[in-house]
């Protein structure tokens, strides 16, 4: 593993950490000592998705495990680090298709008891 990929796994692996938190890309260039280009490049080539949109992958599939518990939805957003419910409706449409609520519809059987919001 050469250098660029340990930096990048330390990144994710800080970001996997930090989801629920405000996460930026010159904030954790500062924290790893390296420029923001060099990160924000390296962290594409070798993951395949710029720093906003892994951190955004891992809000949306931290969410999807959740949905499956009666926390609220509105929790979920909160707890999966969106500022607001609406941007984490438009986010996990985006990302999976379908609402919260509709996903969660789908993945529990009639009557059990969860809520939607």
């Amino acid at each position: 593993m050469d250098r660029s990929e340990s930096l990048i796994r330390e990144v994710t692996a800080y970001i996997d950490a930090h989801y629920n938190q405000p996460v930026k890309g010159d904030d954790l260039a500062r924290h790893f000592g390296v420029s923001v280009s060099y990160l924000s490049h390296e962290f594409t080539r070798i993951t395949g998705r710029s720093i906003y949109d892994y951190v955004l992958y891992r809000r949306i599939e931290l969410a999807r495990e959740m949905i499956h518990t009666d926390i609220s939805l509105q929790e979920i957003a909160v707890r999966c680090g969106f500022r607001d419910y609406s941007n984490f409706l438009r986010v996990f449409r985006k990302s999976t298709g379908s609402s919260p609520s509709e996903f969660r519809r789908k993945l529990r059987p009639f009557g059990s008891g969860l809520r939607d919001a």
